[in-house]
């Protein structure tokens, strides 16, 4: 019997998507009660249209949109996303807490 392991560097390896998919399934999916086939592409719809739309480190400030697109981003505005993606991460955090912490 013989095992493979994928390397980063093979054609066969699939690592990146499967982290992808990590992403969606615990930012978005596992945090809502899915209760039909319906409700479950709803919930994909809004996940990929909001992971597409918010700028992403790994893409330096750019959404994947915006990435696709080739848009070249420039320094101030990269500064202007991430204050307002620390702003937003703190309305979030605030509205979606568990109600075990402390206010």
């Amino acid at each position: 019997m013989f095992f493979f392991i994928s390397t980063p560097t093979s054609n066969y390896s699939n690592s990146l998507i499967e982290a992808h998919n990590k992403v969606i399934k615990y930012n978005y999916l596992y945090r809502k009660p899915i209760n039909d086939g319906f409700q479950l592409i709803r919930e994909l719809d809004f996940c990929c249209t909001d992971f597409n739309g918010r700028p992403h480190i790994s893409l330096n400030g750019l959404t994947p949109d915006e990435s696709y697109a080739n848009v070249k981003l420039d320094d101030e505005r990269l500064k202007k996303l991430k204050k307002e993606a620390g702003i937003k991460r703190k309305q979030d955090n605030l509205k979606n807490r568990c109600g075990v912490c402390a206010a």
